[in-house]
């Protein structure tokens, strides 16, 4: 049944279709207004109809959605492309300890919350207030603050965590911090980090096999939709492209 503050996705078609919280407002669209109030205990799946009898559906949404769709952005966010890839990479599940520096606006550190739920916990360093408190009430309106730690702190000095089993660097300059990230990380584990110019890749690779790290991997991810229908199906025209190169590297013994 979905519960007050719940996010719900309302769904006419693909392009008529709306994130909204069960509550107590009225919510306008082109094809009448619905009564949020009116969602609550509600099966999701179920009939919606707007004051003009125009049917949506109700929709359990995808986390990918709540972030892309529900999330206030302070900041530029890591997508869902390559969020995936980072945790399919990262060797982390539930009860995985997790170290984020760079929140921004909560959306790579929602994922990896919903990765390590619920033993597991993040912890997130932001040294900007505005990001700081913004990532925080982005991740209560997910349902997620519970499984995180965010710190309104900068980490240059290091992290107060120590035996994590992954680190993710979302900054300008991640080999800044190689120092505290060896001292945090496990032995065999890895570490990741999204740059946006090769110059900045290059360099953080370098600096990466100069402190002894290995299984140094990079790549570049592009996504792109299908439009489906009959005798005019073609690949649509805009598309994720480059957002940044995802480096990889795992800690080791050095002799």
């Amino acid at each position: 049944m979905i519960k007050e503050g719940e996010w719900v996705l309302l769904w006419r078609n693909s392009r008529s279709n709306y994130l909204v919280k069960a509550g107590k407002n009225r919510f306008n669209t082109d094809c009448g207004y619905l009564d949020l109030e009116q969602l609550k205990g509600r099966e999701f799946g179920r009939e919606f109809f707007t004051h003009t009898k125009n049917k949506f559906y109700l929709l359990k949404p995808s986390l990918e959605c709540v972030v892309m769709r529900g999330f206030k952005r302070r900041t530029q966010i890591i997508y869902p492309k390559d969020a995936a890839f980072i945790i399919s990479k990262a060797g982390i599940f539930s009860g995985s300890r997790v170290l984020e520096t760079g929140t921004g606006s909560g959306a790579m550190t929602a994922f990896l919350a919903a990765a390590v739920m619920p033993e597991g916990k993040v912890y997130s360093y932001e040294r900007n207030p505005d990001f700081y408190a913004n990532a925080c009430n982005n991740l209560a309106s997910a349902g997620l603050l519970d499984y995180v730690v965010i710190k309104n702190k900068e980490v240059k000095q290091g992290f107060d965590e120590e035996a994590v089993d992954f680190v993710m660097l979302d900054i300008p300059a991640p080999w800044e911090l190689l120092g505290p990230v060896c001292r945090a990380l496990k032995k065999g584990r890895k570490l990741a980090s999204i740059l946006p110019t090769v110059n900045q890749a290059e360099r953080f690779v370098l600096d990466l096999e100069a402190k002894g790290f290995v299984n140094i991997e990079v790549f570049e991810l592009w996504a792109r939709r299908m439009l489906f229908r009959q005798g005019r199906s073609r690949p649509e025209q805009l598309m994720h492209s480059h957002t940044g190169y995802l480096i990889f590297a795992a800690k080791v013994f050095v002799s």
